[in-house]
């Protein structure tokens, strides 16, 4: 040891220096081996909850969204509310009617092209046919069907076999206002006319006979009756109206 006061070197353990007296103060042993950090380890697995008593409990369910419940429900309101819309806007509630009228006027079917006229013109039929009983008037829808076949056949030079295909090119409903304005002159001659709704109708038709074919637009007017559905169609010099 040496004293820090005189320099004087003294034994190792001498508390006050032999040659001036002083106070030895004993140096503190550093300790220069590297030291290790601990870092202790951390448990992070999710605690779970213990209730009173030291049971566990069990973690409450988590809650469903509402925008994620209200999202498909709003999505089938969509699909429903598209469905229906395209149902009015493309349905063809008269189609029936025309594909039967085309159908009897191909094969000259008489009772069928009967079926597809509104009633009233069928009471037209009848009033001006009446004087001659009922043959008569079963001749009159004869030749007023086989008129309407010879008229499409004219169409690809008077083909014996014809095919007939038709397309809606626009469909105007007539105002009730309108309606009774144009059969009005009917009920003059005393004929019970009940319409509930109406069409104008624009057809783009074709015609298939021997190898030809021939496209022409024509005009139809559909009539929602008591039975159902029926049409008028004018075919040239065959027509009804």
């Amino acid at each position: 040891m040496i004293c820090k006061n005189c320099g004087a070197n003294l034994a190792d353990g001498m508390k006050f220096c032999t040659k001036c007296g002083s106070k030895v103060m004993e140096e503190p042993v550093v300790n220069t081996a590297p030291q290790q950090n601990f870092v202790p380890q951390q448990n992070f697995a999710p605690q779970q909850p213990m209730a009173f008593g030291g049971e566990a409990v069990a973690p409450a369910p988590k809650k469903k969204s509402a925008s994620k419940v209200i999202i498909p429900v709003v999505a089938v309101i969509l699909v429903v509310a598209l469905a229906v819309g395209a149902y009015f806007l493309f349905s063809k509630p008269y189609k029936g009617a025309l594909d039967d009228y085309f159908k009897a006027v191909e094969t000259e079917d008489v009772d069928k092209f009967k079926e597809t006229l509104p009633d009233f013109m069928g009471d037209i039929v009848k009033l001006y046919a009446s004087l001659g009983g009922d043959e008569a008037v079963d001749q009159a829808y004869e030749e007023l069907a086989k008129s309407q076949h010879a008229y499409f056949a004219s169409w690809v030079d008077d083909a014996d076999d014809i095919k007939i295909s038709y397309k809606v090119v626009s469909a105007e409903e007539e105002s009730k206002e309108d309606l009774e304005d144009e059969l009005d002159d009917l009920k003059t001659l005393g004929l019970d006319i009940e319409v509930e709704e109406a069409y104008e109708l624009e057809l783009e038709v074709t015609v298939k006979g021997d190898g030809k074919e021939e496209t022409e637009e024509i005009k139809a007017y559909a009539y929602k009756e008591k039975k159902g559905w029926s049409v008028i169609v004018e075919a040239g010099s065959g027509s009804i109206l």
